[in-house]
């Protein structure tokens, strides 16, 4: 079984689904980079939070997650 993966350069990738982990790792199996973010509070009262990175120079449209707290799950204490 083979599916296309689209990255951020429009290329594609034959994939094939059977030889890859069910536990993937996010670095080196993804391509994930795990960083750094700082959790601020909201002041009204609601319980929500923003989660931006810790210099204002990586702080751009794609660095936002809006989310539920309940949505939350921390991946290096439940993975």
């Amino acid at each position: 079984m083979t599916s296309d993966i689209d990255s951020d350069e429009q290329r594609s990738e034959s994939v094939d689904w059977e030889s890859v982990s069910p536990d993937p790792d996010l670095e080196d199996d993804l391509g994930y980079e795990l960083g750094d973010m700082d959790v601020i509070e909201t002041n009204n009262g609601s319980g929500q939070i923003l989660l931006l990175p810790p210099d204002e120079e990586s702080i751009r449209d794609q660095s936002f997650i809006v989310a539920q707290e309940s949505m939350l799950v921390d991946l290096l204490d439940s993975c």
